[in-house]
C-alpha cells in the first residue's frame, strides 16, 4: 500500500511540474532561445494618439506579431500583449512585464514603444542605473547582462540604420521597464508615430519593414553569442 501512494505521489509531482512552467520547459525541449517581445501600453494606457486616431498600444502590438512572425522558424517568441482586433486585449501589467520575462527564463527582452519627433529618428535604450542607486540594482547591473543589452542595442541600430533616411540614436537610461530583467533587454523607439500611414494596407508595409530590421538584430545578435 505504501508503494502505491508513493507512485501516486511521484507522478502527480511530476505532472504539476510539467504543467507549472510550460514556456520553460518548451524552450529546453525545443532547444529555442527564449525572446520576449513588449509592446510597450495597454489598452487602458494607449501611450500617444495621432490626430488620425492612430493609437501607440496598437501600433507596438502590430508591430510584435510581425517581428513573431520573422522569427518563429528559428526561435520561440512571447509577447506581453496580443492585438486586440477581434475581442478583448490580452495583455500582461507593465509593472509585470520583467517578472514575467525573468519567470519564463527568457535570453532576451525587446520593448517596443514609438516616439512622436517629427524626423525619422530610431531611438535604442539600454538600462543603466543612476550612480546613486546602483547599489540597489545590483541584481539589474550584472556586468555580463548589461554589456550584452549595450551590444543588442548597438545591433538593433545598424539593422535599423540601414533603412532609408533613418538615424539612430543609442542610449543608456535608468528605464523602470528594464531594471528588473535578469536577462539582456533594450527599448526600441524605432519610428515617429506621425509616420504612420492611416490605411491599412500602407501602414502594414510600413511596420513589416521595421519589423525586417529588429528580427534581422535579433537573428546577429544570437548568431554572435
Amino acid at each position: 500500500m505504501p508503494k502505491e501512494i508513493l507512485r501516486t505521489f511521484l507522478l502527480l509531482l511530476v505532472t504539476i511540474l510539467l504543467f507549472s512552467a510550460p514556456v520553460y520547459g518548451a524552450a529546453i525541449k525545443t532547444g529555442q532561445k527564449l525572446i520576449i517581445l513588449d509592446p510597450g501600453h495597454s489598452k487602458k494606457e494607449r501611450g500617444l494618439t495621432t490626430p488620425m486616431g492612430s493609437q501607440e498600444h496598437q501600433i507596438t502590438a502590430e508591430l510584435a506579431e510581425l517581428i513573431a512572425g520573422k522569427l518563429n522558424d528559428s526561435f520561440r517568441v512571447l509577447s506581453t500583449r496580443r492585438p486586440d482586433k477581434t475581442g478583448p486585449q490580452s495583455s500582461i501589467p507593465p509593472e509585470e512585464r520583467a517578472a514575467f520575462a525573468n519567470k519564463s527564463r527568457a535570453d532576451l527582452f525587446v520593448s517596443l514603444h514609438l516616439h512622436q519627433r517629427s524626423h525619422k529618428e530610431a531611438y535604442i535604450f539600454f538600462h543603466e542605473s543612476p550612480p546613486a542607486s546602483a547599489q540597489e540594482n545590483l541584481q539589474a547591473q550584472n556586468p555580463a547582462t548589461a554589456s550584452l543589452s549595450k551590444k543588442m542595442a548597438a545591433l538593433a541600430a545598424g539593422h535599423l540604420q540601414e533603412m532609408p533616411e533613418v538615424r539612430t540614436l543609442v542610449r543608456p537610461a535608468p528605464l523602470v521597464s528594464l531594471e528588473d530583467l535578469l536577462m539582456p533587454g533594450i527599448l526600441v523607439e524605432p519610428f515617429s508615430i506621425s509616420l504612420v500611414p492611416a490605411t491599412a494596407p500602407d501602414r502594414a508595409d510600413f511596420l513589416a519593414q521595421y519589423a525586417g530590421a529588429i528580427a534581422g538584430a535579433v537573428r546577429e545578435y544570437f548568431d554572435n553569442l
